[in-house]
């Protein structure tokens, strides 16, 4: 018998308490509540009955170096596990994140839940050491070579481990993402056939246990909580291959384009002006790279200091992110904006270039006088500097 394994680590089987400084709300009571609601929904009358077994683990010693996992090791059900799935909580509530899975057929069964909310980050996040923190999800794929995903609520953080981890700081709708997420994908990996998805020679060559397959590496995310993106490396590579090729392609034919019609702006100095009397041609300046390097470095510089800002603020109160992230807005978010303000009220010197970008719908007209011309002079489309020109000139705009 292949038994797709549902497991909850709780720090107490009782529910009594999570950590000393906790009340274990959230970390973990409401996951031992979905262990519960997922027996009574799979043991209901009107329930079609699993085509494989399924094994509920309430497990403590998590917070203690994973021990209550490690006990599991003895236990003579392990040889029949083939994949699991894994709740805890870091936060006191928000949505439950799947944030770590083993590979992509196991995020394909998880792609089922109504609301899925994760993305392969997690994964990379855990493998580069950017979070040091642990679950039982270890045990399970590092020790056991078992196949399945991490579940957890993140969020608000500032509640993780402490004394406010109650009831009255999460809500209904949580535990509802979390259960309705554990339902869905205990019920594809219980279903999953002879010869299916986690049925073949298992990765670790171990033949003492259950054969559940070989799993491929995947990449996946959410699509803002209403579905859920799985695909392997090869078709991320062949998407990748794709635009590196298609890229340039497309870039050199829009080139073409502007400088057969006389509108490529983007690396010109001057521009040639036909004079009325026939008079020969005006060189007007329109500075062209002002606008082609004006939006990379205005980006930069805009992205280092919020980087600064965010580091010296960590550095100054390294628990003011887990306390409060909108202190950091505060700090970040007015430069950004001034940042913003102050590139898009830039003077009509670099306007040409996005001018260029917009599409035909676009239209400047710009109307100066020129030295060498009698009269004026009207330039349509992308429009040069005004500020270079001889005498000042006034604007039109339509589109």
């Amino acid at each position: 018998m292949f038994c797709p394994w549902y497991q909850q680590p709780t720090h107490d089987t009782d529910l009594a308490r999570s950590v000393s400084t906790g009340f274990g709300a959230t970390d973990d009571g409401m996951g031992v509540v979905s262990c519960l609601q997922t027996i009574r929904h799979f043991t209901s009358r009107d329930q079609k009955r699993p085509a494989r077994g399924i094994v509920v683990l309430l497990n403590n010693e998590e917070e203690g170096m994973l021990w209550g996992a490690r006990a599991f090791g003895h236990s003579p059900l392990l040889p029949f596990i083939t994949t699991f799935v894994n709740l805890d909580g870091a936060g006191a509530g928000g949505r439950a994140v799947m944030f770590r899975s083993t590979d992509r057929q196991v995020s394909e069964a998880y792609a089922h839940s109504p609301h899925p909310f994760g993305s392969v980050i997690g994964n990379d996040a855990f493998k580069l050491g950017a979070i040091r923190s642990d679950t039982d999800y270890h045990i399970w794929d590092g020790v056991y070579g078992q196949r399945g995903i991490d579940i957890a609520f993140y969020a608000p953080r500032n509640l993780y481990h402490t004394r406010k981890d109650l009831p009255r700081y999460t809500s209904p709708d949580s535990i509802v993402h979390m259960l309705s997420a554990t339902i869905a994908t205990t019920a594809e990996m219980a279903n999953d056939k002879s010869g299916g998805r986690f049925h073949g020679p298992r990765p670790d060559g171990d033949r003492n246990k259950a054969q559940n397959g070989r799993a491929d590496a995947g990449v996946w995310f959410d699509l803002f909580g209403a579905g859920f993106a799985v695909f392997g490396l090869d078709g991320l590579f062949a998407w990748v291959v794709t635009l590196l090729v298609a890229s340039p392609i497309v870039l050199a034919l829009v080139t073409y384009l502007l400088v057969r019609q006389n509108r490529y702006y983007f690396a010109a100095r001057v521009e040639k002006i036909q004079c009325d009397n026939d008079d020969g041609e005006a060189r007007v300046p329109i500075g062209g790279l002002k606008g082609m390097f004006g939006f990379p470095l205005s980006l930069i510089v805009a992205v280092a200091v919020n980087m600064a800002l965010v580091v010296l603020v960590a550095t100054v109160n390294p628990l003011i992110v887990s306390s409060s992230e909108y202190s950091v807005y505060v700090v970040v978010l007015p430069f950004s904006l001034s940042n913003l303000i102050t590139h898009t009220s830039v003077p009509l010197t670099n306007h040409h270039s996005h001018s260029l970008l917009a599409g035909p719908c676009s239209c400047l007209s710009l109307t100066f006088r020129c030295g060498r011309c009698p009269g004026q002079r009207t330039i349509s489309g992308p429009a040069p500097c005004d500020a270079a020109l001889p005498t000042s000139g006034s604007l039109a705009s339509a589109g």
